[in-house]
């Protein structure tokens, strides 16, 4: 399967979510937050702790730097073990 650039540069918490085959009462369970959190976290108007930035990138199977730019957040200047 090739991976275009461009759909894996603008993914969102729902692409993520999608692509773990996890549903929003499986995520919520699993990162032990209600239902209304994640739809927050998913449209955007809150972010989460980091203690939950942690649990979703564990469930996601994500970095975390792929999940803060999937949550809307500028990961530019952040270092990683990317290019």
């Amino acid at each position: 399967m090739i991976e275009h650039s461009q759909d894996k540069e603008h993914e969102t918490l729902k692409d993520l979510m999608e692509r773990a085959g996890l549903t929003e009462p499986q995520l919520s369970q699993r990162v032990g937050v209600s239902l209304r959190i994640i739809n927050h976290w998913k449209m955007k108007r809150k972010v989460p702790r980091l203690d939950n930035a942690l649990s979703l990138a564990k469930e996601l199977n994500v970095p975390l730097k792929v999940l803060a730019k999937s949550l809307g957040l500028d990961i530019s200047g952040i270092p990683g073990d990317d290019n």
